[in-house]
């Protein structure tokens, strides 16, 4: 499959589109962290087939990134919010959140129970 990057303009393939965000991104990355930046962590939703993956890593590959792990998004949120926000020295048992995302094509919830 191939997608007009503009109207009237040249199509190309999906993962070189997506490498071209990836690229930008990159270079945000770069800048804000004031050095290279070539590994990465890539979250996707849990929806996503065993086709979109290997698309999305393809468009990695060109964009320059070595994939450390594909995450899903929801798994992400909870590794954020543990190392951030989650005491585990003073957990006395169980903790559990709710992580929730309303995006524009769905909501989904995940349940994260942490314990010491």
């Amino acid at each position: 499959a191939r997608v007009a990057a503009a109207p009237g303009g040249e199509a190309l393939p999906p993962e070189t589109l997506n490498a071209m965000l990836l690229s930008w991104a990159r270079g945000a990355a770069r800048r804000h962290a004031g050095r290279e930046v070539s590994r990465a962590a890539v979250t996707v939703p849990p929806s996503f087939t065993q086709s979109q993956r290997r698309a999305l890593l393809a468009a990695c590959r060109i964009a320059g990134l070595e994939v450390l792990a594909l995450v899903h998004d929801g798994t992400a949120a909870a590794l954020k919010y543990s190392a951030d926000r989650l005491p585990f020295a003073s957990l006395a048992g169980p903790h559990r959140v709710l992580f929730f995302d309303m995006g524009a094509a769905g909501a989904r919830a995940a349940l994260v129970e942490y314990t010491r």
